[in-house]
């Protein structure tokens, strides 16, 4: 699915029921993104629904795809600002591309697959490289332009992730 089709989805069946910005905003945000999110991967689902594993560490898979990512976008963003200023901002298309490889790992982590790190992995490159970076970075500028609405700075943020579950339940899950 394509990034337009998807937020456009996201948007129609979202619903209401963020979780508090306060919530969102905090060293919890990993799992509060996480019970949201497992709320709407079920939500088709009914009786058969799983139950929410609040024993796996959440902020453990957040800060390994977050970390890594950002750790190549620092390191790219110095060694490219040291040749010019000009290409720096190619940092951002480096944190997306290291991003992205872990593109599925919650809602896999949700479903229970084991060794998610390693079967997003998997999905990604099944996805395709540029179909993910494709989709991802108009999402990602969508949910961040989100964030300057001062009255409801998170909406966009969820459009967002709800967009990628969306993407999962259709393309991903049935692989698996």
């Amino acid at each position: 699915m394509k990034y337009k089709e998807l937020l456009a989805q996201s948007r129609r069946n979202i619903g209401t029921g963020f979780p508090a910005g306060s919530q969102a905003i905090s060293f919890q945000v990993f799992e509060v993104g996480c019970r949201w999110m497992h709320q709407k991967l079920n939500d088709d689902i009914g009786e058969k629904r799983q139950h929410f594993n609040s024993s796996i560490n959440y902020l453990k898979y957040g800060m390994i795809k977050y970390g890594i990512a950002f750790f190549v976008f620092i390191f790219s963003l110095w060694q490219f600002s040291r040749i010019s200023l000009f290409i720096a901002p190619l940092s951002i298309v480096l944190f997306y591309l290291t991003e992205i490889h872990f593109l599925f790992l919650f809602p896999l982590i949700l479903d229970g697959i084991k060794s998610p790190l390693w079967v997003s992995l998997k999905q990604t490159y099944k996805t395709g490289i540029v179909t993910a970076l494709t989709t991802v970075i108009p999402i990602s500028l969508f949910m961040l332009y989100g964030l300057l609405n001062t009255r409801n700075p998170f909406r966009n943020w969820y459009i967002g992730c709800f967009a990628i579950i969306i993407w999962y339940q259709n393309e991903v899950r049935d692989r698996l």
